[in-house]
């Protein structure tokens, strides 16, 4: 943080720079620290996605504020346009790729957005089809492209074995695809991975993946655990958050997770 904000000092105009701050501030549980940054960095570029997603981010975790969330997202389309934010969907974004969220986005336009829109990730495009279909109450449909996710990701997997990301995304694919010991051990695969890359930020982001997966296949204790860990450090994991996003709905009434 300290380094952080000499850069916002020597260089004020960079949109990066006040977003960074802001995200790490975030990661420290410094929310009211955070949101002027953003709101800097909003008003010098209003064309890029990263200080909005992060806005949202801030506000989900801070005090669980939809409201103030959702405004951040709907000011992000009206400025860039859904098909940019959708496709480009941020880091906070990505992190409640489950919760409510997404039906600010989803609407019919979001179903006929062209493989190219997402770029070389073909895997997500797969995803975010899966979801559109999720969400719109067409389950068997969103399975067919759950699994056509599934087939770009095992390649990528089988090509990058060592990736923990790879191996954690396609953990939560087979989750929805319930296939849960293939979930369970792709997701501790990739646990075991970060863990012993010591890189503390991709583990606290890997741990939250497996937390999902085990959520998603029935694992409630386990998936206690590892969100109980992500309070007790600097993470993207709250209390309020964990109160409003919908990826968690399977733990509610569990003990341990109230």
């Amino acid at each position: 943080v300290a380094n952080m904000k000499k850069s916002v000092e020597l260089n004020p105009r960079s949109d990066e720079n006040l977003t960074q701050l802001a995200f790490t501030l975030i990661a420290l549980r410094r929310y009211a620290e955070a949101e002027p940054y953003l709101t800097r960095a909003i008003e010098i570029s209003p064309d890029q996605l990263d200080p909005y997603d992060t806005k949202f981010l801030l506000y989900v975790l801070w005090n669980g504020d939809t409201v103030s969330a959702a405004k951040a997202i709907r000011e992000a389309v009206r400025r860039i346009g859904s098909v940019r934010v959708i496709s480009n969907y941020g880091w906070g974004l990505r992190t409640l790729a489950n919760s409510w969220f997404r039906r600010e986005l989803l609407d019919t336009r979001s179903a006929h957005l062209p493989l190219g829109a997402f770029g070389s990730d073909t895997a997500g495009y797969y995803l975010w089809q899966a979801q559109v279909r999720l969400y719109g109450d067409h389950p068997e449909t969103a399975r067919v492209f759950f699994d056509s996710a599934r087939v770009i990701l095992e390649t990528q997997t089988a090509r990058r074995p060592g990736d923990a990301a790879f191996r954690a995304r396609l953990g939560m694919i087979y989750a929805e695809l319930d296939r849960r010991a293939d979930a369970r051990r792709e997701g501790e695969i990739a646990m075991a991975m970060s863990a012993r890359s010591k890189d503390e930020f991709s583990n606290q982001m890997i741990r939250r993946h497996l937390a999902r997966i085990l959520t998603r296949i029935g694992e409630a204790d386990a998936a206690v655990d590892e969100l109980a860990y992500l309070l007790s450090v600097p993470s993207y994991v709250s209390v309020p958050l964990l109160r409003v996003d919908q990826a968690w709905d399977p733990l509610r009434g569990h003990p341990r997770f109230e």
